[in-house]
C-alpha cells in the first residue's frame, strides 16, 4: 500500500498534527509513487498532539519514547513508518524554518 504523511506544526495553537493517507483505488495501486498526485490520496486518520506533551521527547533526541506518544489508538504506523515519522519530527522541530512536512511510503518497501 502506498501511504503519506502529513505534519502540521501550528506554533500559535501549540499543537502537531498527523493526517495519514492512502491509495484504497484498487486501479491505482499499481502505479509508481511518483505518478500519484494529492486527489488520488484518502484521508485514512488525523490526530492532534499537544506539543508540550512531545517536547521533551523532541529536545531529548528520543525518537523511541517519541513513537510511544505518536501512536493512539486512531493512528498506530508500523514500526519503519512510525521510526521515519518521529526523527522528521524530531528534524523538523530543530529547524526554524520547517513548519510542516510530507512523508510517502510504499509497503513494498518496508518489508
Amino acid at each position: 500500500m502506498h501511504q503519506k504523511y502529513t505534519i502540521d506544526q501550528d506554533a500559535d495553537s501549540g499543537t502537531l498534527t498527523i493526517r495519514e493517507y492512502a491509495v484504497v483505488d484498487k486501479d491505482t495501486r499499481k502505479e509508481p509513487i511518483a505518478g500519484y498526485r494529492d486527489g488520488d490520496f484518502s484521508l485514512l486518520a488525523e490526530e492532534t498532539y499537544d506539543s508540550e506533551r512531545l517536547s521533551k521527547s523532541i529536545a531529548r533526541g528520543d525518537v523511541a519514547d517519541l513513537v510511544t506518544a505518536l501512536r493512539t489508538d486512531n493512528l498506530f504506523p508500523i514500526s519503519p513508518h512510525v521510526t521515519k515519522i518521529a526523527e522528521s519530527i524530531i528534524e523538523m522541530c530543530r529547524s526554524p524554518e520547517w513548519h510542516s512536512l510530507e512523508l510517502i511510503f510504499d509497503d513494498q518497501d518496508s518489508q
